[in-house]
């Protein structure tokens, strides 16, 4: 290869790793930007109060992801040395790990809530932390720090081509069988334990009982897998889309935590309106809300006067 040739090829490198290192930052915004706008109801909902294990999943949920922001911005400094720099690529391989330990915990508590099942509830466990264990195996591969000019510290591991198959497909498969079961398991719920009629709307039902939170962590595990496979067996693009699964998820787990916390505080009940356009079984009034001391507000249904006084504050979902 001449002189001319590795230019070129090093400069497209240079302007690959350039294009991902812009997209990785930009996947990081909504945890920030999230966590700003909350900051106020986290304070109100969480801050004051007895420890619970809701409010225990919430903090680690997002205050996890905000050290993962930081510890990225700290690889970005200039002039770090290549020990500094391992240290730091296996610290924030370990954070980046722990990020999905506190949904998978989650996922687990709210489906034994919603199906009173241990089998079931132990198997969405077990395959919500997939990702978790895929992770933190990294740990026995070959994982080491580089310093990039330019860009500060970057990691660098070998994996073979089957390698990269597999334990994309373990990690995602898990976590999409488990977001599908979540679903089914909030709509067979949803049947048993209300009728509804003719003014509920599709889109409050489903934000009342979480179901639209788990369909779009099913979509965006689809997604992530997708274009992962899609990234290793053609353009790289898809690595850089794949980016934004783990941000949006935590943002969506610390939100629906904060509408579950909200609605025990409440004790949520329908308005007069709602009780005579809906029939609880087994209950003759309107069923209060009571949660275990454990569990806090995991427990929780969100009703739609929730709802409303959340669209009042322009909550995002």
């Amino acid at each position: 290869m001449s002189t001319q040739d590795e230019t070129a090829a090093l400069v497209a490198a240079y302007q690959d790793y350039q294009n991902e290192y812009i997209v990785f930052y930009a996947s990081l915004m909504p945890i920030v930007y999230d966590y700003l706008i909350n900051l106020d109801r986290e304070v109100g909902l969480f801050w004051t109060g007895k420890i619970t294990g809701a409010s225990a999943l919430y903090f680690a949920t997002r205050y996890i992801s905000m050290l993962y922001v930081i510890m990225n911005t700290v690889t970005s400094a200039p002039n770090l040395s290549l020990e500094s720099c391992n240290l730091l690529v296996r610290a924030g391989l370990t954070t980046n790990s722990l990020q999905f330990l506190a949904p998978a915990i989650f996922a687990g508590l709210r489906a034994f809530v919603l199906t009173k099942n241990h089998v079931v509830s132990l198997l969405i466990l077990i395959l919500s932390l997939a990702p978790f264990v895929v992770n933190m195996y990294q740990y026995h591969e070959d994982i080491s720090g580089i310093v990039i000019p330019g860009f500060g510290c970057g990691q660098s591991h070998s994996v073979t081509l089957s390698e990269l198959l597999i334990v994309t497909a373990f990690s995602r498969g898990g976590s999409i069988i488990a977001d599908f079961l979540l679903v089914v398991a909030t709509w067979r719920n949803l049947k048993t334990g209300v009728t509804y009629g003719n003014r509920a709307s599709l889109a409050s039902i489903m934000l009342w009982n979480g179901s639209l939170y788990f369909i779009i962590l099913f979509i965006l595990n689809t997604l992530h897998l997708s274009f992962t496979l899609a990234s290793i067996l053609g353009p790289q693009s898809g690595t850089t889309t794949a980016q934004f699964t783990i941000p949006l998820t935590d943002v969506l787990v610390c939100r629906f935590l904060l509408d579950l916390q909200e609605a025990s505080r409440q004790d949520v009940r329908f308005d007069v309106d709602d009780v005579q356009e809906s029939s609880f079984s087994g209950s003759t009034g309107v069923r209060s809300v009571i949660f275990a001391r454990v569990l806090g507000s995991i427990g929780s249904t969100i009703g739609h006067s929730v709802l409303v006084g959340d669209a009042e504050d322009e909550y995002v979902y």
